[in-house]
């Protein structure tokens, strides 16, 4: 209903190079560019700076996005796939996603020590994008342990660290850490 409280569920996040756009589909009320929303989870408001339409690639500013609405909005800090975005007076959580446990894990270092920092922003990047994306650092071994939903999800992952992020990196077989103690003097 339109002239019900606001309550947006928003279904995917999508990290981009000057920021993030989350798309959410309006189930009552209306969605102002400028405006705020709450958000349940976090207990915290987020600020709305841009309503979009998207067509494609490009998008189409939107004063208003109104309830049965589709949209891409720019703006939320910490909001992710599966939140709600509501009124603070009335609020709603709307049911979410159910994500699946992963697969397949393998780990992922980066080519060069310079590259490193790069490769652990862009992970941290992606794993917020992508819920079925679950990143962990392994301090033994300096790398980072990537677990998808299998093969090609991870495959595609490196791709877009290196293409889309500029992380160029190695992704190979978890191996077992071993570590050596002395038995006596």
């Amino acid at each position: 209903l339109p002239s019900a409280p606001t309550a947006a569920l928003a279904f995917k996040l999508q990290a981009l190079e000057h920021g993030d756009i989350l798309f959410a589909r309006v189930y009552s009320g209306a969605i102002e560019a400028g405006g705020g929303l709450y958000n349940p989870r976090l207990g915290r408001h987020e600020r709305i700076h841009r309503v979009l339409r998207m067509r494609a690639d490009r998008g189409e500013n939107l004063d208003v996005a109104q309830a049965g609405d589709i949209v891409a909005l720019v703006g939320p800090k910490l909001t992710v796939t599966g939140d709600t975005l509501c009124t603070q007076d009335a609020p709603l959580v709307l049911e979410s996603m159910t994500i699946p446990e992963p697969v397949l894990t393998r780990w992922v270092e980066p080519r060069s020590s310079a590259d490193r920092d790069r490769l652990g922003a862009a992970l941290e990047r992606m794993a917020r994008e992508d819920p079925s994306l679950v990143v962990t650092e392994d301090p033994d071994a300096g790398r980072w342990l990537l677990a998808g939903m299998g093969e090609l999800h991870l495959e595609i992952a490196q791709h877009r660290l290196e293409h889309a992020f500029h992380a160029p990196c190695n992704l190979g077989e978890p191996r077992v850490a071993f570590r050596e103690t002395a038995r006596g003097p």
